[in-house]
């Protein structure tokens, strides 16, 4: 999968530079060239996906050759599916909206906070990874009935994690202007690029110390995922990352008028929050109590 995903984001990329200015004969087409470079490139992952899925060995799990339906086994995947789905839109739609609060201080933040994002998101990637992998182990050893090694997954999961997240929040902190320089207009424009920088150094010194919660927040929460307890997942992240973190936002920027550093400082507070309330849930040793391979007789 990975080398798929690399083979599919450089295919984009060449894709890309074809299509938007036109190259080798192609017509220049702008913003429509880049949708379609990045659906022609989706649907070359499609392909290769579906022919390593068709080349795989079905010795022990025939699974290309069995299509019949199973209620119980589509009413778990709905169950623990739905909330852990709800759990990512809720996550992705409260901090976009997060961000729009952050616009309303004015322009030279919402620039500084989009371009810490921006090069937030390269970091942020492979923590998803990291995050899928916990849930996978997790959900394996509990299939194999080895709770004892499911208990130690996160901890060590988080551990890789937070030694991955301490080396780019000291990129952030030591290379600040060589990052953010990356995103300098060619053109002077309305807003004062130097005056942005500035407050861009701020906010990726405050994204270092968040992305280390962070981690430890995406571990907890791909382990928990994984032994099914999705409905908690869901139900801490609804409180935290809208009532704590959007509602406390939104009180700090249009009622105290704070600043982008104390905002950022608010933000931390809330996935501090979070991942303090999963890591008990996950220490509770509730989850062992779910059923989640349906062998346990009632």
């Amino acid at each position: 999968m990975a080398i798929i995903n690399i083979f599919v984001c450089l295919l984009n990329v060449l894709l890309d530079w074809i299509m938007i200015f036109g190259k080798f004969g192609c017509p220049k087409m702008n913003i429509f060239g880049a949708g379609l470079a990045t659906s022609i490139s989706a649907a070359a992952g499609f392909v290769l996906i579906f022919i390593c899925f068709m080349l795989v060995d079905q010795k022990e799990y025939k699974t290309r050759s069995r299509h019949n339906f199973r209620w119980s086994i589509v009413r778990k995947l709905i169950g623990y599916g739905t909330p852990a789905g709800l759990q990512v839109m809720s996550d992705v739609g409260s901090f976009t909206l997060m961000l729009l609060e952050i616009g309303k201080l004015g322009n030279v933040a919402l620039c500084a906070s989009t371009i810490a994002f921006s090069i937030n998101n390269l970091s942020f990637t492979p923590l998803m990874g990291i995050s899928d992998a916990t849930a996978i182990m997790t959900g394996q050893f509990i299939g194999k009935d080895r709770k004892d090694i499911t208990e130690k997954i996160p901890y060590r999961s988080m551990r890789v994690a937070l030694v991955y997240m301490a080396i780019t929040g000291m990129v952030y902190i030591f290379f600040p202007t060589f990052l953010i320089d990356m995103f300098k207009p060619n053109e002077t424009g309305n807003i004062n690029f130097q005056e942005v920088a500035a407050t861009g150094r701020i906010v990726l010194f405050l994204a270092a110390f968040w992305n280390l919660f962070d981690a430890m927040k995406y571990t907890t929460a791909g382990a928990l995922r994984g032994t099914g307890d999705t409905r908690v997942l869901m139900y801490t992240n609804l409180f935290c990352a809208w009532v704590i973190g959007l509602s406390g936002m939104v009180i700090m920027v249009r009622v105290v008028g704070a600043g982008v550093a104390y905002v950022w400082g608010y933000m931390i507070f809330a996935i501090v929050a979070e991942t303090t309330i999963l890591i008990w849930r996950f220490q509770s040793g509730k989850w062992k109590s779910i059923d989640l391979t349906g062998t346990k007789k009632m």
